[in-house]
């Protein structure tokens, strides 16, 4: 039972002994909820005490030619926080409240490729949402980035917006830089796998003068997958607890509410499979790494979770 799927231990086994009934006395109830609590006690215990030693012959990280992988980063304290909208409570005293996303197969704790991207694209303008906050502030952060040194060197965004209209046939009536509209292809490529519609050398508009994109093959497509853990922390251990103390009256003990993260000092892989476009797919994998690292990803990122370093 050390490397059984933690998953499953969590969300199946978690509950299979539990003792649902309320008891007919208050003797019973009391004897009922001791029992539970201590079946809670051990399950956890087992959770917490699982390294990624134990966990290693079970997983092999997917190496293929089309997978972009960057050097791994380390998640800071407090830890971080995944799967927590999911359903993982009965009301029991000792059982952990929160859900928590594991990898089906292996039953390792991972970062869905899903939330690796909302995370990502949390940070660009999205100006097709009409008005959302701090778009231009935004956009300019993300060309401060590509144009930074650490990002290719000194490579100007209207000289990439330039290059790429040309690369893909735009040779008539070619439209004027502007940030928003390099950040805007970037954006519908990268998260929309779109790109100009173009025509006899022209980006085709709709009637009201909007320029037209149009969808990449799936192929053709950036992908985003999960993250893995490739280490424990300083000792080995994956998974640690914690729990939200929400003070409902403000004279009266709180009541706990205890959740799994992942331990902070464990190292993830993200990986991607990326295409060339406006920028290229190496531009892409430092632009990725660079928010992460700035931004975070998981739930609770606005109280520190989720936060990495190199």
């Amino acid at each position: 039972m050390s490397t059984e799927n933690l998953g499953w231990l969590f969300y199946k086994k978690y509950y299979s002994e539990t003792n649902f009934t309320e008891g007919s006395s208050d003797n019973e109830k009391k004897e009922i909820e001791k029992e539970n609590k201590e079946k809670f006690t051990q399950l956890n215990t087992n959770i917490l005490n699982r390294k990624y030693a134990d966990q290693k012959s079970n997983f092999h990280l997917f190496h293929s030619p089309t997978v972009q992988p960057f050097e791994k980063l380390k998640i800071m304290y407090p830890g971080l926080l995944t799967g927590s909208g999911y359903t993982h409570e009965t009301g029991l005293l000792g059982e952990f409240k929160m859900g928590f996303y594991f990898d089906h197969v292996t039953g390792l704790p991972v970062l869905p490729g899903h939330s690796v991207k909302g995370a990502l694209r949390a940070s660009f303008p999205q100006y097709h949402k009409g008005s959302i906050k701090h778009q231009e502030e935004k956009t300019n952060h993300l060309i401060n980035i590509i144009e930074g040194k650490n990002f290719g060197g000194n490579i100007e965004a209207k000289e990439l917006l330039t290059n790429y209209l040309k690369s893909i046939n735009i040779t008539k009536e070619l439209p004027a830089y502007s940030q928003k509209l390099f950040i805007t292809i970037l954006e519908n490529n990268i998260f929309s796998g779109n790109v100009p519609d173009v025509e006899n050398g022209v980006w085709k508009k709709d009637g009201k003068g909007y320029l037209q994109f149009k969808p990449l093959g799936i192929y053709e497509r950036d992908i985003f997958m999960e993250a893995y853990p490739i280490s424990g922390d300083s000792k080995g251990f994956i998974l640690a607890t914690d729990s939200i103390t929400p003070h409902p009256e403000p004279l009266q003990n709180p009541n706990p509410i205890l959740f799994l993260k992942i331990r902070s000092g464990v190292h993830l892989q993200f990986q991607f499979n990326c295409k060339d476009g406006i920028i290229s797919k190496e531009h892409k994998i430092q632009l990725f790494r660079h928010l992460l690292i700035n931004t975070g990803v998981g739930a609770k990122t606005n109280v520190g979770y989720g936060q990495f370093e190199p």
